[in-house]
């Protein structure tokens, strides 16, 4: 099977739906990152490391298409889809950035500022139990 016959097997217009729809569910969990705990951060931020490798190496292979093919053979569909694609990734790092900052601010006592290594229930400093400042919420 050519370049040609393998990229017409595929419905573009439902995998440029899927995307934009993982595009929705990344933005809406890092508008809500302020709202969760460390351990749904925790969770959200493998998810979207996973969801960042699958879409990388998809885009990754586009690209390698993309070179094979003449410029002629790239229709729109293609086009909006390779696009789509490198907006969802670009969207994935933003929000695991967000995620880490989250869960950084998680390691910090509010109450003596103390820095911990791991995050834990109980300041290791002062001895006060460690939750998100509500200065650190934005």
């Amino acid at each position: 099977m050519n370049k040609n016959e393998e990229l017409e097997k595929i419905d573009y217009q439902e995998e440029i739906k899927n995307l934009q729809e993982t595009i929705g569910l990344v933005e809406r969990i890092k508008k809500s990152a302020h709202k969760l705990d460390s351990k749904d951060i925790t969770k959200s931020s493998e998810s979207c490391e996973e969801l960042l490798e699958t879409y990388e190496m998809a885009y990754q292979r586009m690209e390698e298409i993309f070179e094979q093919l003449p410029k002629d053979a790239i229709g729109f569909e293609l086009e909006q889809y390779h696009f789509f694609l490198k907006a969802l990734i670009s969207r994935l790092n933003i929000c695991l950035r967000v995620l880490r900052k989250k869960l950084e601010d998680f390691k910090i006592c509010s109450k003596c500022g103390h820095k911990h290594k791991n995050l834990v229930d109980i300041c290791e400093e002062c001895g006060s139990e460690l939750h998100l400042s509500p200065s650190k919420l934005y």
